[in-house]
């Protein structure tokens, strides 16, 4: 090889090489290019997401804003929603939410699965693009939402467009339907005059006979007939008007169709050159791409086929790594993508509280806007009516203008920059669609073009239409366009120019100007409905031709829905020309009978439209079956239901009116009871249930009839035939039951007779056997329900009865037996708390009052408000704790801490403070800082100090200040001075002086106490901030600042509970801590140890009671009434406060007055010390039932079945089928409805403005002569209410507040008449009003405030449209007194959220009250278990009462003291330790704790419990106690021969507590005394000085009680009483006694002082204590039995051996044996003096063995009427009246000689429950009396006589006012008249024994007309004459009065209550002999002057005056009546 070849070949090498080299840099060039342009891309793309993500922020934002205009818009649309719709959104609302619910789950299932494909290719992908990834997975992710959020929308405007075509179909249905009722109408009207028509002729025929005779009369006649002629002419022009009308009417729906057709064109085109121009771009871009596709795939290619080679070697290098790593990054990947998730998850979470942040801002920042805007609009719309004025008087027109009182706010629209962007958006499409160009370069705002535009326009088409320019101004003002938002002006614009540049030649004629503004409505409607009806009324009110009555009515019906917007502008063009008065009549009755507008439209074609309308409501029917059966369709009723349903109805439609006269024979009625047993009611046959309606239907109609009877007059009242929706109800309560529900409620309308439905079902249930309970809401309507239904019961031979029945005074040993009988019955009325307290009864005090009665079925009236408003109502039986009563000085001293603070709201927060008590301004600052601990530094004067250097006063005031207080205030010479320099310097010291002192404290104290002050506002009554907001230090103090130098601080009321247990704590102490002495235990309060843990627990709630009592009011929550205990009783007027008492008000739901409840932990007290009245006891709850567990109980059996007015809402319906398994179903009424509801009124000012508005609104209802029901929420505000309407009004005022004072269901109400009522008016009463009130509008009610749920507004609202008839209802609110929840917002909003609320109560109340209510009857379950078991440890005789049982049944175990306690205190022992426990474990309870570890604990404790009763054991003293007083009675009968171990079970009280032992140590002093052992007198001695001593402890309770309630007395709280206050005399009289009881204590102590001679006890009861003898001081003595003081005893010296006795003896034996042998000797002779003998001689033996010369006649016990009294045993002894120690041997046998016997006298003494006696001192034959009195009293005796003689007249007349009661127990008025030889007396009065017989044989073989003569039968005369009359037989005739004398009673009393009215004057002037003989009855209440007649006994006693039978009662009502 060359070196040429060589030198070639190492160049070619050489340029292979730089050729490589260039070729790799080429390589690396464009890969770095390549890398540059990737990075390139990537920051692009990093800009395009930034760009996505700021545009997706921008949609959010664009998005809440649309979320805004979206909610404005919904309020909008909300407001003008239909109310009739409502169950249709509701249905439409839960269905969409369905659907959304649906649509959400698989959007999330998409998601979810769109999720893990995504991470199933992240898997796939390199880690260095992970970060790439998420975004691109995020953005993917948003953009995914928002195709989701768009496919919402759209589906939703699908939905939308839908839901307006079906209400398009459904308008046009019903314009179908009123065409074809228009055409029957016309039918009707054309018969009508056709009948007219030949009442004419026939007429004018008759006329014509006469014409010869009467040719005058016959040219009156060719006038009238040429006026009708006019007439007709008339009427045939109106009719061609009408057509020309009907005619344009079409011609411009026409032209709207053709309108529409245009735009629907024009805008497929517009979306036609939109797709096309979409197209077109799109496959420019489609090609682009192809070009930049094509482009990098070439150069893709040459770089892959490149680098194929050198990849292919980096993948086999690489593939080993990349295994090795996959691992790695596997794990790296888990450990990022959780770290990803967690990171999105915080961000998520970020965001979520970002967008709540902005929602809530949002929101408050439209409120402000509202709240702001709402006085812009104020002010706009006063300047809109200013240029209306104006406007109008450029027309030369003037008329009033009415304010029209709006229920919202006007609200003025927000416009931001996005809606005018996209309003002139649409503003440019508009004026494109018409054509019109806008001049360019306007710096005019989009509104001002708007503007501008339209009245150009407008003016255009005035002058083409010859309309005035007014127009112009007159449109202006009617819309009140100032005060649009821009959208709705476009919407005006749009409708403008709609009616202008599409008029057709069939639109209306505009005539007017108010013609164009109509047109623009109609137009405005078709797109903006709510628009137009705002504008509407808008529009109404600048009408002149339309009376200002009218506009309203047109405004209400618009409200109300009754006629469309068009048929309104329809109304107001057919009526132009016609007469005013005419028209408001015409709208009035339309109105008033809710007539459809078609209807009135073809009464305004008529000649008389008046008359047409009435005619056409008078022919008004009930609801025909078909009707009826379409309203049940939509009710969800089962189908097989509805399918009987429908055959039976069409079935009873026809054959009801054939049996409208038939009645059931006997056959019949048996017949009827075997179809009945033979009907399955799960399967029934179709024509037996026929038959079985139709005849039940009969039954009824037989049962309603009334019969009266007055002489020959015979009146017959018919009956009524069920109605067929009644029918209806009673088929669906026998077929409603199923697998899933044992029950069925129905919501049957007010007035629709639910009684008559209930009675029917009860009737069937009971004919096939079964048992069944009635219950109603009160026993007044059970009583009334049984009475009305009860012909109808026996008719089928079912047997009924209401519980309680009628006891009419049964002695209480018959009552349980009477209760006992009444359950026996088949169908029992009660109410619920009387069947639950029966059940309680049997099982829990193991009585029988039920007796085998079973929970069968249950039918309940108002079963809403016994489920739903009280269905946690608890029942229980009263149960006072003994040991209780010493809590009453804890209650006393929390009320004196508490009774000084008050309730006071903050302005910032709205939150409710407490402001203490008011003082002087330095001293609450220091109290406030140190509390009540006393400073030797320093001095509230130095606070006061800084005011000198301040300028506030001057030195030498503040050292005048100063040297006073040192000298002391108390000193009289200081006094002045004193006073005059306080209040000098607190005058100069307000609320800016105090405010700079504070501050100036806070230096001094270094800052490390800060004093937040704040001031009074008495506008808003809130408490206003006042100077800077002090930041926290150690000790934050707020204080209330006031003017004179007055503060007070403010605290929470936790911060108050707290501080004010913690000051009692540190007072209280325990008995066991202190010594007996009172006297060392000052300023203390001693409690008995075992209450310990109970008040520890109570003692806040009893705080938090007492600021609760503080905040309620009387006449809301609660009334001050007589008690429930004296109802019946007859009090006279100044007694009347002796007896009040706090009574609860159930003010929210039926404003009754529930005497029978008690408010409980301290609050009935607190309230009572509030009002100064008597403290009641206080008392545990130890058994209870709810109404919830006793309806549950019906369950198992047939289940429950209730109606009732008001269901509820969807929550309550749904929790009641929850909870009872009941179907809940609606059922339709009779009649169509016709309530109008006018416009809810929401009023601000105040009180004073929202009463000032009601009486305004009242007036005019009354005016217009409805009738008004005005119910308000307490009875306060009826008060208030009524003397500012009595004040202003001249019509009837009625109260009706207290149903046992007041009464309106029995009247009738006339015109203008007035009802103030509270919820006792709303609910169940049946206000009847004349026709003529119907006519005038009906019945108006007002309800005045607004209730916690739907189901109270019905009712209120059902007072009025009952059965048919046409009624009004309004609410008008105070907003001051609106929840702040509900303030701002309109009704139906109110409505709204009312409705959630009261779902989520009900939620709450499921998941909280009721199952704290079913654990607390678990627990109670366990109890009732335990006390069972506890029975097992006594025998049957160790379970006897010793408080009843006679020591002659003692059994031998009761004569000595047993280990074992005895079985009913041990039993009340358990009660009360059940009680205490469950106290104790309330918080538990509460907290739903696991209720098995609280059984266990239950038993735990209880078993504890009862193994101390069985040792003899307890801890509660008061347990001993009644151990003890159990076994003192037992000695009580036996006072000297056995103790039965009392002695030792009082030392055992008297040892285990040695504070409280006065009363043990007091009867162990008695029976130590009785028992007379060894040194007993000693030992009694040292007793009860110690007893004396430990008095001083109860003293200390009642005066510790006194002072504290004493000085808590404030001018805030009225007292019930303006004298004396109850409280007062309770303390006093407890003082007395306890006074009374140490005199008797010295008194025996100096009976007991000598040594010699023996004594015995004397007893008396705690009577004697006392000479007090009103109602609240004779309650106390219940105090000291449960202290255990039942007997108060004295003591005497026995008396010694009676020789006389023994000397009477032997005489009386020496007579006896005397007697007989002269019996004996003399043959019979001298019988007489014989047994004259012997009966004297046992007489004197029977004296001298009892030696008190008395003889036993009769011991009885009575039921004292007076509660205090409890029972009187009377005992009445024979004495004589010459006592024998006082004759001798030989006056006595003197006496026998001649024949004498020996005078006795009868004595009565009183029994005590003790066994004492107590003698009886009376005269004048008044012994009974004076003993009822002696016994109930401790009086001076000549007042005992006074009260004998006042009781012994008051038991004559009663009496002789009803004898029919007193016939069989009373038959001595003539007692002692006649007296045979022997002293026996022979007692007359009514008819005796023998007296029938004797009239009888005296009566044989006589006339009739000889009986008359001769017993003077029929003749009349006073009552005095005739009673003296001889007669042939006695007591057969008795003189009647004529009328019967309650008769004369009754007309006396009407007489002077209607002094005044016509109709006494005219009795005065047509029968003055009558009206002087009634007028007598005011002197002579007895009738002895009064008119009588003979009669024979048994007539009088059956008919006339005192008879009690049901015939004597009707008769005497009959003659009321006449």
């Amino acid at each position: 090889m060359t070196v040429e070849e060589v030198t070639g070949k190492l160049e070619d090498d050489a340029r292979q090489r730089e050729e490589e080299r260039r070729r790799e840099e080429e390589r690396q060039r464009k890969a770095e290019r390549r890398r540059e342009e990737e990075r390139q891309r990537e920051e692009e793309q990093r800009r395009e997401e930034e760009r996505q993500r700021e545009e997706e922020q921008r949609r959010e934002e664009e998005r809440q804003r649309e979320a805004v205009r979206r909610w404005e818009k919904a309020r909008q649309r909300e407001k003008e929603r239909r109310r009739e719709e409502a169950r249709q959104r509701e249905e439409e609302r839960r269905q969409e939410e369905a659907r959304q619910r649906e649509e959400e789950r698989r959007q999330e299932e998409e998601r979810q699965r769109e999720e893990e494909r995504r991470q199933e290719e992240e898997r796939q992908t390199e880690a260095v693009r992970r970060w790439v990834e998420a975004r691109l997975r995020e953005k993917k992710r948003r953009q995914e939402e928002e195709r989701q959020r768009e496919e919402k929308r759209k589906q939703e405007e699908a939905r939308q467009r839908e839901e307006e075509r079906r209400q398009e179909e459904a308008r046009q249905r019903e314009e179908e339907r009123r065409q074809e009722e228009e055409r029957q109408r016309e039918e009707e009207r054309r018969q009508e005059e056709e009948r007219q028509t030949e009442a004419v002729r026939r007429w004018v025929e008759a006329r014509l006979r006469e014409k010869k005779r009467r040719q005058e009369e016959e040219r009156q006649r060719e006038e009238k007939r040429k006026q009708e002629e006019a007439r007709q002419r008339e009427e045939e022009r109106r009719q061609e008007e009408a057509r020309q009308r009907e005619a344009e009417r079409r011609q411009e729906e026409a032209r709207r169709r053709e309108k529409e057709r245009r735009q629907e064109e024009a805008r497929q085109r517009e979306a036609e050159r939109r797709q096309e121009e979409a197209r077109r771009r799109e496959e420019e871009r489609r090609q682009e791409e192809a070009r930049r596709r094509e482009e990098e795939r070439r150069q893709e290619e040459a770089r892959r086929r490149e680098e194929e080679r050198r990849r292919e070697e980096a993948r086999r290098r690489e593939e080993e790594r990349r295994r090795e790593e996959a691992r790695r990054r596997e794990e790296e990947r888990r450990w990022e993508e959780a770290r990803r998730r967690e990171e999105e998850r915080r961000r998520e979470k970020e965001r979520e509280e970002q967008r709540r942040q902005a929602q809530r801002e949002l929101e408050r920042r439209i409120e402000e806007q509202i709240k702001r805007e709402s006085e812009i609009s104020a002010k706009k719309l006063s300047q809109a009516n200013e240029r209306l004025k104006q406007k109008e008087i450029l027309r030369g027109q003037e008329f009033h203008q009415q304010t029209h009182i709006i229920q919202q706010p006007l609200e003025v629209y927000t416009v931001d920059k996005d809606e005018v962007a996209e309003t002139e958006k649409k503003f440019f499409e508009l004026m494109l669609s018409y054509e019109i160009t806008e001049i360019e370069d306007t710096e005019d705002s989009l509104p001002d073009r708007m503007k501008c535009l339209q009245n150009e326009i407008m003016v255009d088409y005035c002058k083409k239409h010859n309309l005035t320019s007014s127009c112009l101004f007159s449109f202006d003002a009617a819309v009140d366009y100032d005060a649009l938002p821009l959208s709705d002006r476009l919407s005006v614009l749009e409708a403008v120019l709609q009616v202008v540049f599409e008029e057709t030649e069939d639109d209306h004629e505009h005539q007017y100007d108010r013609d164009f503004l109509l047109s623009v409505l109609e137009q405005l409607n078709d797109t903006h409905p709510s628009l137009a009806g705002k504008l509407l009324q808008n529009v109404l009110y600048t009408d002149v031709q339309l009376t200002m009555q009218s506009k309203e009515i047109l405004c209400q019906i618009l409200f109300n829905n009754m006629w469309t917007l068009g048929e309104i502008t329809d109304f107001m063009r057919s009526i132009t020309g016609k007469d005013t008065e005419q028209v408001f009549s015409l709208l009035h009755m339309a109105q008033t009978y809710k007539l459809k507008y078609c209807d009135v439209f073809s009464a305004l074609s008529t000649s008389d439209p008046l008359r047409m309308l009435q005619t056409h409501v008078y022919n008004e029917r009930h609801k025909d079956a078909k009707t009826i059966l379409s309203e049940m369709h939509d009710e969800n009723l089962p189908k097989n239901v509805l399918t009987i349903l429908e055959d039976v109805l069409l079935y009873l439609e026809k054959e009801l009116p054939k049996n409208g006269t038939a009645d059931l024979s006997e056959s019949e009625v048996e017949d009827l009871k075997k179809m009945v047993k033979s009907l399955d009611f799960n399967d029934p046959d179709r024509d037996v249930l026929k038959q079985v309606l139709v005849k039940m239907s009969v039954a009824v109609k037989m049962c309603t009839t009334i019969i009266f009877q007055k002489g020959e007059k015979k009146t017959v009242i018919e009956g009524y035939l069920p109605r067929l929706t009644q029918l209806a109800t009673l088929v669906i309560f026998l077929l409603s039951k199923s697998k899933t529900y044992t029950g069925c409620l129905l919501e049957i309308g007010t007035g629709e007779g639910k009684s008559c439905i209930l009675a029917m079902l009860v009737a069937i249930h009971a004919i096939c056997g079964v048992n069944v309970d009635l219950v109603t809401s009160s026993p007044v309507l059970s009583c009334r329900d049984l009475e009305e239904w009860k012909k109808l019961y026996n008719l089928f031979g079912i047997t009924s009865s209401v519980v309680p029945p009628p006891l009419n005074d049964s002695p209480p040993e018959k009552q349980d037996e009477l209760i006992q009988d009444a359950y026996n019955k088949q169908v029992v009325y009660s109410t619920v708390g009387t069947f639950a307290a029966d059940t309680l009864r049997q099982e829990f005090e193991k009585k029988t009052t039920r007796g085998k009665r079973s929970f069968e079925m249950v039918l309940v009236d108002e079963v809403d408000y016994m489920t739903l408003d009280n269905g946690v109502q608890i029942t229980f039986l009263s149960h006072e704790s003994r040991g209780l009563q010493h809590l009453e000085q804890v209650l006393a001293s929390i009320w004196a801490v508490t009774s000084a603070c008050r309730p006071i709201q903050m302005e910032e927060t709205g939150e409710t403070m407490w402001a203490t008590r008011v003082q002087n301004f330095h001293t609450a600052a220091l109290l406030a800082m140190i509390g009540s601990d006393t400073s030797d530094t320093f001095s509230p004067l130095d606070i006061l100090l800084p005011g000198i250097e301040l300028g506030f006063y001057s030195g030498d005031e503040f050292e005048m200040l100063k040297a006073s207080v040192s000298a002391g205030e108390g000193k009289e010479k200081n006094a002045a001075l004193h006073d005059d320099t306080w209040k000098s310097i607190m005058a100069k010291t307000g609320v800016e002086q105090q405010y700079d002192l504070l501050s100036v404290l806070e230096m001094g104290m270094e800052n490390k106490v800060a004093f937040n002050c704040y001031v009074y506002q008495s506008e808003t009554r809130k408490a206003a901030h006042f100077g800077e907001q002090k930041t926290e230090t150690d000790q934050n103090i707020n204080m209330l600042l006031l003017e004179n130098g007055k503060a007070c601080e403010i605290m929470s009321e936790e911060v108050l509970v707290e501080a004010t247990v913690t000051e009692l704590t540190s007072k209280i102490k325990y008995s066991k801590q202190c010594s007996s002495n009172a006297e060392t235990e000052k300023n203390t309060l001693v409690i008995p140890p075992f209450m310990e843990e109970y008040l520890k627990k109570q003692l806040p709630v009893f705080v938090e009671n007492a600021l609760k009592a503080i905040q309620m009011t009387k006449g809301r929550e609660y009334m001050i009434e007589k008690s429930l205990r004296v109802q019946g009783m007859d009090i006279s007027e100044e007694d009347q406060h002796m007896y009040h008492t706090v009574i609860p008000v159930d003010f929210q739901a039926s404003g009754m007055l529930e005497k029978s409840k008690r408010w409980g932990d301290g609050l009935q007290q607190f309230l009572e010390m509030k009002h100064q009245l008597a403290l009641s006891p206080l008392s545990n709850v130890t058994n209870y039932m709810s109404n919830r567990s006793f309806f549950k109980r019906y369950l198992s059996g047939k289940g429950i079945f209730g109606v009732s007015g008001t269901l509820g809402g969807d929550a309550d319906k749904c929790f009641l089928t929850r909870q009872y398994k009941t179907a809940c179903y609606v059922i339709p009424a009779h009649q169509r409805k016709k309530v109008t509801e006018l416009p809810a009124v929401q009023v601000r000012g105040g009180t004073d403005e929202w009463i000032q508005t009601l009486c305004d609104t009242v007036s005019k209802v009354s005016d217009r002569g409805q009738v008004v029901l005005v119910v308000c929420e307490d009875v306060n505000t009826a008060n208030t209410l009524n003397e500012k309407i009595t004040g202003s009004t001249n019509y009837p005022v009625t109260m009706y507040t207290n149903s046992d004072s007041h009464s309106i269901e029995n009247q009738e109400f006339t015109e203008g008449q007035i009802i103030i009522t509270t919820n006792l008016g709303g609910r169940g009463t049946d206000i009847k009003v004349t026709k003529e009130v119907n006519q005038r509008g009906g019945l108006c009610v007002i309800l005045t405030y607004f209730p916690n749920n739907r189901r109270v507004e019905q009712q209120v609202f059902g007072r009025t449209g009952r059965k048919g008839t046409p009624g009004m209802v309004q609410l008008i609110l105070n907003q001051e007194h609106l929840t702040r929840a509900y303030q701002g917002h309109s009704i139906e909003i109110m409505r709204e959220l009312r409705e959630e609320f009261e779902s989520k109560r009900i939620k709450d109340m499921e998941k909280e009250k009721l199952v704290e209510i079913e654990m607390k009857e678990e627990l109670f379950s366990t109890f009732c278990q335990f006390l069972c078991n506890f029975d097992q440890h006594y025998s049957t005789e160790e379970k006897m009462d010793l408080f009843e049982v006679r020591i002659k049944h003692v059994p031998h175990y009761f004569e000595s003291h047993c280990t074992k306690m005895d079985y009913h205190p041990a039993l009340n022992a358990l009660k009360e330790s059940w009680g205490l426990w469950l106290i104790l474990h309330t918080d538990q309870i509460n907290t739903q704790n696991d209720i098995m570890k609280l059984k266990v604990d239950l038993i735990h404790h209880l078993q504890n419990t009862s193994h101390k009763l069985l040792q003899g054991n307890s801890e509660n003293f008061y347990d001993h106690i009644q151990q003890a007083l159990g076994r003192t009675l037992l000695h009580f009968q036996n006072k000297t021969k056995c103790d039965y171990g009392a002695k030792f079970y009082w030392e055992k009280a008297s040892g285990f507590e040695k504070y409280y032992r006065a009363v043990a140590l007091y009867n162990q002093a008695y029976v130590t005394i009785n028992m007379a052992e060894k040194n007993y007198k000693k030992e009694a001695r040292a007793l009860l000085k110690e007893a004396e001593k430990a008095i001083d402890v109860y003293v200390s309770e009642t005066a510790n009680t006194l002072s504290l309630v004493s000085m808590s007395i404030t001018g805030d709280f009225e007292p019930h009483n303006s004298g004396s206050c109850n409280f007062q005399t309770q303390m006093q009289a407890r003082m007395n006694i306890f006074q009374s009881w140490k005199r008797n204590i010295t008194k025996i102590l100096e009976v007991l002082a000598p040594d010699e001679g023996d004594v015995t006890t004397v007893d008396s009861t705690l009577y004697s204590l006392t000479s007090c003898e009103n109602f609240v001081s004779s309650s106390e003595f219940s105090l000291f039995h449960n202290y255990g003081l039942i007997v108060v005893f004295e003591v005497k010296q026995k008396p010694r051996f009676s020789f006389d006795a023994l000397i009477c003896c032997f005489i009386g034996v020496a007579q006896v044996v005397a007697g007989v042998l002269i019996c004996a000797l003399s043959a019979g002779s001298l019988s007489s003096f014989g047994l004259g003998l012997i009966s004297e001689g046992v007489s004197d033996i029977i004296s001298g063995v009892m030696d008190s010369k008395v003889k036993l006649l009769s011991e009885e016990t009575y039921p004292g009427t007076d509660p205090a009294a409890g029972k009187i045993t009377l005992r009445l002894t024979k004495t004589p009246e010459n006592p024998q120690t006082e004759r001798g041997i030989w006056e006595k046998f003197k006496s026998i000689l001649m024949g004498e016997t020996t005078p006795q006298r009868g004595h009565f003494d009183i029994v005590h429950s003790d066994g004492a006696l107590q003698a009886v001192n009376s005269e004048n034959q008044n012994c009974l009396f004076h003993a009822v009195i002696q016994a109930t009293t401790k009086a001076p005796d000549h007042v005992v006589k006074e009260k004998a003689n006042k009781l012994r007249i008051r038991v004559s007349e009663e009496i002789r006012s009803n004898p029919a009661k007193y016939v069989n127990a009373v038959k001595i008025q003539n007692v002692f008249d006649q007296k045979n030889s022997f002293n026996k007396f022979k007692i007359e009065g009514g008819v005796r024994e023998g007296d029938e017989d004797k009239y009888k044989d005296y009566i044989k073989n006589k006339e009739p007309q000889e009986i008359i003569n001769e017993y003077k039968l029929g003749e009349a005369g006073e009552y005095k004459e005739l009673r003296n009359m001889e007669k042939p037989t006695p007591g057969m005739v008795e003189a009647d009065h004529i009328p019967p004398k309650k008769v004369l009673r009754d007309i006396c009393k009407w007489i002077d209550d209607k002094k005044e009215s016509k109709t006494v004057t005219l009795m005065k002037e047509t029968n003055k002999e009558f009206f002087e003989q009634v007028m007598k009855m005011k002197n002579d209440q007895n009738g002895n002057m009064q008119i009588c007649m003979n009669t024979l006994y048994f007539d009088h006693r059956r008919v006339l005056t005192s008879g009690n039978s049901t015939e004597s009662k009707a008769c005497r009502c009959a003659l009321n009546t006449c």
